[in-house]
């Protein structure tokens, strides 16, 4: 099947024993809340203004699950941390696309 557009689901995930600085804090209450992103489908576009408001600080890890498709649109869900660290604390770096990680459903 061949898709021409994507949505993506921001899931923010709050490890344990993880502790958050202010910055982290701030993007959890506001940007990353339940009421501004909860379950909702957003654009390409969207969601990269959400998870680089920090610039250039950015999620420590990103795990990208494909969800469905919806006729000709790709729906994935962004697992993400909830602390936003500078580009050389990235995990996922091996492969080239820190802080990305495609990863099954069935992993969770």
């Amino acid at each position: 099947m061949i898709f021409t557009n994507c949505k993506f689901v921001i899931e923010p995930v709050k490890e344990k024993d993880k502790p958050l600085n202010g910055a982290d804090d701030m993007m959890r209450l506001n940007i990353l809340s339940e009421e501004n992103i909860g379950n909702k489908q957003l654009t390409l576009d969207k969601t990269i203004n959400i998870l680089c408001g920090l610039e250039p600080l950015v999620p420590i890890w990103i795990d990208v699950i494909f969800i469905e498709m919806n006729e000709d649109t790709a729906i994935y869900k962004l697992r993400c941390s909830l602390r936003f660290r500078k580009p050389t604390l990235l995990r996922n770096a091996e492969t080239g696309h820190a802080p990305f990680k495609a990863v099954t459903e069935e992993t969770f």
